[in-house]
């Protein structure tokens, strides 16, 4: 049934049913606590809401809005449906998250299995989800899970209070989270020996901790840090969280490292400012071809030009040159440019011919004509059923491409934020 109305309704269907024995229902204070750290657990589990943020942001709940949508007896119940409906690809703004809620909950009958799903969740998830399990243990039921989409994605679950158990212990137990941030500042010290270095930030932070491995082989390379440096860097923050006692403790490790100079050369300023704006240009075309986990994309329609990507593979050679020039410039006092060659490489490698981003380029400009009048040509009686299955078939291709380009695409955009970074603080 839930899957039917997920498919009529066109919202994603969450439902909680608790088997107990000679159990009528709920007090209603513990319906409305479980109906609260629901929504509430839906929330952190959308990758929005970032750690710097004390309140959901509006664009979180708001897209992840949770509404009433049925009280069920027998056992007793009740179901959830997203607020908004769903895009063409069969997904709400709430279905990401929904779909982690409930393969947490599913995970949590199998210890291995929730522990690596942990690994994953921020320390603002895990604590919600640990309440969620607080407040079902108190039901003493067997706990009903049922969510489906309206794309045909779902899954069932049942919980007993033994399992329940296990899992709430299991959260109160430590657990880990790791994230990436930029600062910038003075490079104060590096041991090579025990592979360690200490940043003080401009914003009155000192980073200490460990250095990447590709950082340590490009300095055994030749590749020399002199110290104090002025520098911009990418720095991973391992986050070890005790979701019971609130205590918290971090550790840094230096991913990437741009050195920064004061002086730079007419001729060196002006070409990085043209350089600067061809890749912000080129970021901003990126960021349009990427899918919205929540459905739609990064700035508009990656359509919006008369059915072209925003991304074309003239665009990819550009960019690969752009970054290649890059590398071989030198600061007035001899420091490179970019300070990761292993990240300036890798790069390169997502642009390079025949990898997904360059497929998806090739395939989206070969198709362009025909997806920018499937709109409008579909209607019209001069188009045969040849043309229409060859139209169909380049739009499936294209979906195909896309899929298969999005973790790459997150990855260019992420690097090429922090070249750009460095760049922006250098003109």
């Amino acid at each position: 049934m839930i899957r039917e109305e997920a498919a009529r309704s066109g919202r994603d269907q969450f439902e909680l049913r608790f088997a107990a024995p000679g159990a009528r229902g709920l007090e209603l204070t513990l319906l409305a606590e479980i109906l609260t750290a629901v929504q509430h657990a839906v929330w952190t589990l959308d990758p929005r809401w970032l750690a710097s943020h004390k309140k959901v942001p509006g664009e979180v709940s708001g897209d992840n809005a949770l509404e009433a949508a049925a009280i069920h007896t027998a056992p007793y119940g009740f179901r959830l449906a997203s607020r908004h409906e769903a895009d063409l690809f069969g997904a709400t703004p709430a279905t990401g998250a929904l779909q982690a809620l409930a393969e947490l909950m599913r995970d949590s009958s199998d210890e291995a299995r929730l522990q690596a799903g942990l690994k994953h969740l921020s320390p603002r998830a895990a604590a919600a989800y640990e309440r969620l399990l607080e407040l079902l243990l108190r039901t003493k039921a067997v706990v009903v899970l049922r969510w489906s989409s309206p794309g045909g994605g779902g899954l069932e679950a049942a919980l007993h209070p033994g399992v329940l158990e296990s899992a709430y212990r299991l959260l109160q137990m430590t657990n880990e989270s790791k994230s990436t941030f930029t600062a910038k500042g003075t490079l104060a010290a590096v041991n090579m020996k025990r592979g360690t270095f200490q940043l003080d930030s401009e914003d009155g932070i000192s980073y200490a901790g460990k250095l990447s491995g590709e950082i340590k082989q490009d300095i055994q390379k030749g590749n020399k840090i002199v110290v104090p440096m002025k520098a911009d860097v990418l720095l991973e923050v391992t986050t070890t969280f005790n979701v019971s006692t609130g205590s918290r403790t971090e550790a840094y490790r230096l991913l990437q490292l741009y050195s920064r100079s004061d002086v730079l050369g007419d001729a060196q300023q002006l070409r990085f400012k043209e350089t600067l704006s061809r890749l912000q240009k080129a970021y901003d075309k990126v960021e349009r071809s990427i899918p919205r986990e929540s459905g739609g994309y990064g700035s508009g329609d990656p359509y919006d030009s008369g059915g072209a990507s925003p991304l074309t593979p003239g665009d990819c050679t550009e960019l690969r040159e752009l970054i290649g020039s890059l590398e071989e410039e030198r600061l007035a006092d001899g420091t490179p440019v970019i300070g990761d060659p292993a990240g300036a490489a890798a790069l390169r490698e997502l642009l390079a011919p025949g990898h997904p981003i360059a497929q998806l380029a090739e395939t989206a400009e070969s198709t362009a004509a025909g997806l920018a009048g499937h709109e409008y040509y579909g209607d019209e009686p001069d188009l045969d059923p040849k043309a229409q299955s060859m139209l169909a078939k380049a739009a499936e291709l294209l979906r195909k491409r896309e899929a298969e380009a999005y973790p790459e695409l997150r990855s260019l955009l992420e690097r090429l934020g922090c070249v750009i970074g460095a760049l922006e603080k250098l003109v």
